[in-house]
């Protein structure tokens, strides 16, 4: 099969590593400046031309948050070829796919849910490594044109004929509503979860090494006070921070004692001031590669790795091991809380978690004054209020659940999910 990949940005380049660029016809990208260009060898071409081309390739629609409008497009000029990403985690490369997971399902075979580009190569895996019979059961997505051509290279097995003993593999923001029309079910987060391999061995020595202690997670909200770092310091209290804090460092002499930076577009724009930052403990995401050949880098941060899923309704994972993964919630914060509840501490206490978002990411409404000045502003991505909210349930329940009570002592601010603490009154 030949695939048009529509969108030449991050999520495109990774879409044509991890299929191959033998498979790759063409790219489709709005952006004007880059169409009639090459991407990593690959023609950019304009949308409008979809008509005209590409006739007997499926198209992978990459960009997130945009997939519906993009359909739309297609199917409006008669365009029924399409697949989306799916539940594709960063960390997942054509040459380390899913390299040192065990996986805990029958051996003589299993189905997986709907047709994106994950299940096409999650497929190809299990077919290859670990399962004899892998079978695709289109969703109500799939069409007979699509159908048709994917039939070609994979074993369909249309949802009336699916038996009741087939372990069925689910994509996790689907799990819900597939369940309910299948007995064995379970979600393909669930399953890597548990068959997780150790990423960075470094990570399990902060395993419980605050045990019962508390601490603060001070995030980057515009209520945030000098005054209260300063107290902070004054405390000898336990801080984590993130992102750009260190704009406020001329003002205080406080320092957190473990920072966090997940977001790949502010690691890469951010890449020198990172490295160069003189704090005890840097964590810092895998991703982007770049920054990991920084030799300041290497030597003064602590490598971990952000596993991205997508989640609608239902809550998003939280690590009970740092040294295997920290799950995304859009929002570097909960990396905090995954960090914060692995090393034991029994009171986390937030500051400057106003959770009152403009929906201009750049406003000040989003920042204590200065957050973006410097050398150059800060790549923001789009806020997305709702999936920070679960990821807050999640860790509040988690946190409960395993001996740590999580409070919201941020001066005023819109987050009522925890408790709220007086900050004041903390000292």
């Amino acid at each position: 099969m030949k695939y048009v990949i529509w969108g030449s940005g991050i999520r495109g380049k990774r879409a044509l590593h991890l299929l191959g660029r033998e498979k790759i016809y063409a790219f489709i990208d709005l952006d004007a400046d880059k169409v009639g260009k090459q991407c990593e060898e690959v023609m950019i071409y304009d949308a409008e031309i979809v008509e005209k081309n590409f006739q007997d390739c499926i198209y992978v629609i990459t960009p997130w948050g945009h997939e519906e409008e993009i359909i739309k497009f297609l199917k409006n000029r008669g365009i029924n070829r399409y697949i989306k990403m799916g539940d594709l985690q960063g960390s997942i490369t054509k040459d380390n796919f899913l390299k040192g997971y065990t996986w805990d399902i029958p051996r003589d075979k299993c189905a997986l849910y709907s047709i994106d580009l994950y299940n096409i190569l999650l497929y190809e895996y299990l077919k290859k490594n670990v399962v004899k019979d892998v079978f695709l059961i289109p969703d109500e997505e799939a069409n007979a044109e699509l159908l048709e051509i994917i039939s070609e290279e994979f074993c369909i097995m249309p949802k009336e004929n699916v038996p009741s003993e087939i372990k069925i593999i689910v994509p996790s923001v689907q799990y819900k509503k597939v369940s309910e029309d299948f007995g064995n079910v379970e979600s393909l987060t669930s399953i890597l979860k548990r068959g997780m391999p150790v990423y960075n061995e470094e990570l399990t020595k902060f395993k419980d090494i605050h045990k019962g202690k508390r601490c603060f997670i001070v995030a980057t909200g515009p209520s945030l006070r000098i005054e209260d770092l300063e107290k902070l310091e004054e405390h000898k209290e336990i801080t984590f921070s993130m992102n750009r804090i260190y704009n406020l460092f001329a003002k205080t002499k406080w320092r957190p004692d473990y920072y966090v930076i997940q977001d790949y577009k502010a690691i890469e724009d951010l890449s020198d001031e990172i490295a160069n930052l003189n704090l005890p403990y840097k964590f810092v995401s895998y991703r982007p590669e770049s920054y990991w050949k920084n030799p300041a880098a290497i030597e003064s941060s602590i490598k971990f790795k952000l596993i991205s899923e997508k989640y609608k309704e239902e809550m998003p994972n939280f690590s009970s091991d740092i040294a295997r993964g920290i799950f995304e919630g859009y929002t570097v914060t909960y990396a905090c809380l995954q960090i914060a509840v692995y090393m034991g501490f029994s009171e986390i206490y937030l500051i400057g978690v106003d959770f009152n978002y403009s929906a201009d990411v750049y406003s000040a409404q989003n920042h204590f004054p200065g957050y973006q000045s410097g050398n150059k502003p800060v790549r923001l991505n789009e806020v997305r209020p709702d999936l920070v909210a679960l990821a807050y349930k999640k860790a509040g329940l988690y946190g409960k659940k395993h001996g740590t009570e999580i409070y919201n002592a941020t001066r005023g601010g819109k987050l009522e999910i925890f408790p709220r603490a007086e900050f004041d009154s903390l000292f």
